[in-house]
């Protein structure tokens, strides 16, 4: 596949195992075999549970993805012929279930898909035309529980290591703390392929998919990278919040397996909050919660009376009690300028004293 399209895969895929659901397939057979493409994607084989009861989602562990599965048939001279299964995901920030077919726009599921009884009606929604299917998907629920691929950057960089086999990928969500720009570095020392990453951003409630990066390297080039990536946070709408990834993997087949390293560095801004420590230091925070230790720099003021004023550092530290100082003068009439302290403090309004000018034949005040 090239890098920056999009490509609808079957289960089995990623197992080489064959699907065919018009063999009559069992569901839980089908789910096993999506269990098994998550164990070749590089999910830890036991932390994937396949279940024909519905796990408890009243508090449930965001690092958790959640779908189910149910297979169906349409009618052929009356006869129920099988043909298709259908997926449903669960989003614990809006507590739904959503789900989509083909070029249909996701929609939200209105109940919870837990009875078997309840009969799946296909239903799609596109270019705002809304209509069934004809499909009926009427098999029991299977549910499949597996946790996430994650990148996390909340403390400053993260390197992982990917081992791929050939011909497949592997998709890491991007946990960005906060907007701002990001480093990327993706390296890999296979010798027989170019590697190939693609960094994008998804929404899951609308469907909607950009791609921000996508490039190529080799075991003598690494790729480097600095993207703008925006936060959660900063969205004003939960269900405009988009998703960012990174998927990786090799343009060609590999006699075995290899690895890929992607590393991802939060420039760090540590100006987010101050906290004192010591006598002459404080901790300056960034948004991400990672300080670096500072001297204090008293250049901030408090307690300014008519003849001293208190310096202060930003963290809140005091320091000195002094009087005021002749810092700097600005300008008031053509004949006058006022004079200032650096605390802000006027100490009074006194008559310009004029010296030669940077311009021939002018002058100007000190």
């Amino acid at each position: 596949m090239n890098i920056g399209t999009r490509y609808q895969y079957q289960p089995g895929n990623m197992c080489r195992e064959s699907y065919s659901i018009t063999d009559g397939m069992d569901v839980y057979d089908l789910a096993m075999l999506v269990r098994e493409d998550l164990v070749n994607l590089g999910y830890d084989t036991n932390s994937i549970y396949v279940s024909a009861s519905i796990p408890d989602t009243s508090n449930w562990n965001s690092n958790m993805e959640l779908i189910c599965v149910r297979t169906g048939y349409h009618y052929d001279n009356n006869h129920p012929v099988p043909f298709d299964y259908h997926f449903m995901k669960y989003d614990p920030l809006t507590d739904a279930w959503y789900h989509t077919v083909g070029q249909s726009v996701i929609m939200k599921y209105n109940y919870t898909p837990w009875h078997n009884n309840h009969i799946w009606i296909g239903e799609s929604y596109y270019q705002g035309v809304s209509k069934l299917t004809g499909y009926t998907y009427n098999s029991s629920i299977i549910y499949i529980t597996y946790p996430k691929l994650q990148l996390d950057i909340s403390y400053g960089i993260v390197d992982k290591e990917s081992v791929l086999k050939s011909n497949r990928d592997v998709i890491y969500e991007i946990l960005v703390p906060e907007t701002g720009m990001y480093s990327f570095e993706i390296s890999s020392e296979c010798q027989e392929a170019n590697y190939a990453y693609e960094i994008y951003s998804y929404n899951m409630y609308n469907g909607d998919y950009q791609s921000i990066k996508v490039g190529m390297g080799n075991s003598s080039m690494e790729s480097n990278e600095s993207i703008q990536l925006v936060a959660p946070d900063d969205f004003n709408d939960q269900y405009q919040i988009e998703k960012i990834y990174v998927r990786l993997y090799f343009d060609r087949s590999i006699s075995e397996e290899s690895s890929i390293n992607v590393s991802i560095e939060h420039p760090h801004s540590f100006t987010h909050h101050y906290e004192q420590c010591s006598n002459s230091q404080h901790s300056a925070y960034c948004e991400c919660s990672m300080y670096e230790l500072q001297a204090h720099n008293f250049n901030q003021f408090s307690n300014i009376t008519s003849t001293h004023h208190t310096t202060l550092c930003i963290c809140g530290a005091v320091g000195e009690t002094k009087p005021h100082y002749e810092a700097y003068g600005e300008y008031y009439t053509k004949d006058w300028h006022y004079v200032y302290c650096d605390c802000g403090y006027l100490i009074r309004t006194d008559t310009h004293s004029m010296v030669p000018g940077w311009k021939l034949g002018t002058s100007r005040c000190t």
